[in-house]
């Protein structure tokens, strides 16, 4: 499976409103479903630009987006520093070295970044690994979707997940308190119609 080239699309990104508005969505549920402080250090893996990263970091007291996409990673340092946001790092991460972190958190947050994983269950486990006693995770990504959510499978490893399947994964690493709800929705063409895709997001305890 070719690699999406993520670096080309990172100047462009956050032209797409549909893209904008979604991650405002997530947001808007995680930051209802987590408990966010100002005294909490929070990786957001798989950050892009940091459409989350900068809408979590006046909550908290530092974050850092991770990315395996350099020129996404530019574009966040410009945005936060264009923004004086200065309780903002960056990270780059790639998931091919899933345990090359620098430190705990305590808090692990991701949206739409899961599906771009081969081993999404790696990572969680890993998650917990690097999430502090009492820190929590909360991961958004696509309901199940028959494969019919992105017209390029550049980089797509997984169709969307199963919500049990996750629940379970979660469990099965150590995480306590799991929940899942709906954040977004995402209207798509698909074929001659419209379609519309599920998001949902998961958060754990450690």
């Amino acid at each position: 499976m070719n690699k999406r080239d993520f670096d080309k699309e990172a100047k462009n990104w956050d032209d797409k409103p549909d893209r904008v508005k979604m991650a405002r969505d997530v947001f808007n549920v995680m930051n209802r479903e987590v408990s966010f402080a100002r005294d909490m250090d929070i990786l957001d893996f798989g950050c892009g630009t940091g459409l989350l990263t900068l809408a979590v970091a006046p909550l908290v007291g530092k974050i850092t987006g991770a990315d395996s996409s350099a020129e996404m990673l530019n574009v966040l340092k410009a945005k936060a520093a264009s923004q004086n946001m200065n309780n903002v790092d960056t990270l780059f991460w790639d998931a091919a070295h899933l345990k090359d972190l620098p430190k705990k958190y305590h808090g692990i947050i991701s949206s739409m970044a899961l599906h771009h994983v081969p081993d999404a269950i790696a990572l969680i486990k890993v998650f917990y690994e690097y999430v502090l006693p009492g820190g929590f995770i909360a991961i958004a990504d696509l309901d199940l979707d028959n494969g019919e959510f992105h017209q390029d499978k550049a980089g797509v490893f997984h169709d969307g997940f199963s919500r049990e399947v996750l629940f379970d994964e979660l469990v099965s690493a150590g995480f306590i308190q799991v929940n899942l709800v709906t954040a977004a929705y995402i209207d798509k063409p698909v074929a001659e119609t419209t379609k519309r895709f599920s998001v949902f997001l998961i958060t754990a305890k450690k």
